[in-house]
């Protein structure tokens, strides 16, 4: 597995548990906030969004990202498991852990074609193909920006890169 593809599994398994994890933290709290308003710009900017699409979509697309959200909190509390009790679980644990795993991932590709016939409802179809792109890319910026603030971090330099820059 390349390190882009890791990082970018570690940002999708981490962030939104510690952001969950520390709702409390009025900083954390904030850029989260900045955090979402800059991936609405983004999306918005993506798809070209006009003023009844974006009523029409942003309702559906929060309920889809809240259930996909939900579905990787349990995949990290079950990969929480597996590291912490694989090596010492007996045989039908361990089937009831990758069973359990199977079913998230599937899950996980079923609120996609769930949600597809609703994204085709409330926009054209060259504007949820924009939208499945600039998922991706969303994606890939904040790898970018975790890799930046890494090597920031462990003493490299130039300015900070977050918030997001558009």
């Amino acid at each position: 597995m390349n390190t882009a593809l890791k990082l970018l599994l570690a940002l999708l398994l981490m962030v939104p548990a510690a952001l969950a994890a520390q709702e409390d933290d009025p900083l954390l709290e904030a850029r989260r906030k900045q955090l979402e308003a800059m991936k609405v710009a983004f999306f918005t900017r993506k798809l070209s969004l006009d003023a009844n699409e974006a009523k029409r979509f942003w309702p559906v697309y929060d309920e889809y990202v809240r259930l996909q959200e939900s579905n990787r909190m349990k995949m990290r509390q079950l990969q929480g498991r597996m590291r912490n009790e694989g090596s010492v679980a007996n045989d039908r644990e361990l089937e009831g852990m990758v069973n359990e795993y199977i079913r998230l991932r599937t899950e996980e590709a079923n609120l996609m074609a769930r949600y597809h016939p609703q994204f085709m409802e409330v926009l054209p179809v060259r504007k949820v193909m924009a939208l499945y792109r600039a998922e991706e890319e969303w994606k890939m910026k904040l790898v970018e920006e975790l890799r930046a603030r890494r090597v920031e971090q462990q003493g490299g330099a130039g300015p900070s890169r977050l918030p997001y820059r558009q």
